[in-house]
């Protein structure tokens, strides 16, 4: 079979490598970067996993930016490019995925169209209706975990499809794309839910809005605890430990962040529209409150710090901006949104962040890329994720990292 899979991210990379062993894959990105890295048989991404199977299957795959070629002859369009969430406009940015559907349908109405990228409530049946009520669109919500995102296509938790309602033509579509999945999964009995296109577009917004509730409600609980000076570790085991709880995905942070969690409760916000709702809104409110009280907290430390170094200011060093421990991703990071306060606020920092970033739309801040050197020109430290690197700074150091993981 021959796939074409438009979108070089972590979604895109790793069906890639799923689906390239008994296929024809073509990856299709603007990045020109991204697509030596690829032909050269090196993974644009450094996730650990997808840069073995790069390493061990380099002809597997190839990449290119010139998407009508590779669109005329593939059986198989799969669309995994970026959706953002435009603040001014309050929706997804969507028309990078109606262009690819109007261009697929230009040159090669025959291929079936699966799309992973997120995209709102309602768009699956808009994008049909506006090319005849096609039958050979599917919607296969991605779940991945960044940094794991290879194991979660070779294992995953489900493999959920949205469906055109009554159509048979699209559902044998459908059944023959879920067989090609399964087939390269290594998990046995993989679940496997058909359902209408809008309820599968519910249950991509509504996992992640669960899995940002979570993150606020344990951040907004370890809040309670260090304001009243009480043991936020000991209060998180007492209630995980609760089987319907578990003991998971609790340890408390500076704000959920990342590629996911903050445009997707954003546009289920905006999906419920004139609905009744209380819940949805308050994940997002609480995200926010969660980063202003954590500025409120470093601004805490810095006063006790000077007035124990008898000093009048501060250098708070920023240890690393990525949202998790072993991760290049800064994206809608929420020590981001602490930093810029920070800024606003007038206070020196200094950056210590290894991974390849564009530091040229920072001002007043210095980039350090020695830790030494960072240490030796700071006197706090704050980080989102502990290291026992920072083990010399006890007591100067400012994180909610209970549990020391992800």
């Amino acid at each position: 079979m021959k796939i074409t899979i438009i979108g070089a991210g972590y979604v895109g990379l790793s069906l890639a490598m799923l689906l390239s062993s008994d296929n024809e894959v073509t990856i299709v990105d603007k990045d020109e970067k991204k697509i030596k890295m690829i032909n050269d048989g090196v993974s644009p991404l450094r996730e650990s996993d997808i840069i073995k199977a790069f390493a061990e299957n380099k002809d597997s795959i190839i990449a290119t930016s010139s998407i009508k070629d590779t669109l005329i002859n593939a059986n198989l369009i799969i669309i995994a490019v970026s959706t953002d969430f435009n603040n001014e406009l309050n929706q997804f940015e969507l028309h990078n995925v109606e262009s690819i559907i109007n261009v697929a349908y230009q040159v090669n109405n025959n291929a079936t169209i699966v799309i992973k990228s997120t995209i709102p409530v309602g768009f699956t049946n808009e994008i049909c209706k506006k090319n005849n009520d096609t039958s050979n669109i599917l919607y296969c919500p991605e779940f991945l975990r960044e940094g794991k995102s290879l194991y979660d296509n070779l294992y995953p938790s489900r493999i959920i499809i949205g469906t055109k309602t009554g159509d048979p033509r699209n559902a044998e579509k459908a059944s023959a794309f879920a067989d090609v999945l399964k087939q390269n999964a290594l998990s046995d009995n993989v679940q496997v839910l058909f359902m209408g296109y809008s309820e599968a577009e519910s249950v991509k917004l509504f996992s992640n809005a669960f899995l940002a509730l979570r993150v606020a409600f344990f951040n907004e609980l370890d809040m309670f605890a260090e304001s009243k000076g009480l043991n936020t570790k000991e209060i998180i085991e007492g209630v995980c430990l609760d089987s319907r709880i578990g003991m998971f995905y609790n340890n408390p942070s500076f704000g959920y962040g990342g590629y996911c969690l903050p445009k997707d409760t954003k546009q289920l916000l905006v999906d419920f529209d004139d609905i009744p709702h209380d819940v949805i809104s308050a994940i997002v409110s609480s995200n926010e409150k969660r980063k202003e009280y954590i500025v409120q907290r470093i601004i805490s430390l810095s006063e006790r710090v000077k007035l124990e170094k008898r000093i009048n200011s501060v250098v708070i060093g920023v240890y690393r901006l990525v949202m998790k421990s072993h991760s290049a991703n800064c994206r809608n990071s929420s020590v981001m949104d602490v930093i810029y306060e920070l800024l606003r606020l007038n206070y020196s920092l200094v950056i210590f962040e290894p991974c390849d970033i564009d530091f040229s739309r920072w001002h007043n801040v210095k980039i350090s890329e020695n830790e030494d050197e960072f240490k030796k020109s700071v006197d706090i430290i704050i980080a989102n994720r502990y290291d026992d690197y920072l083990a010399d700074f006890e007591g100067v150091v400012y994180t909610r990292d209970i549990f020391l993981r992800d």
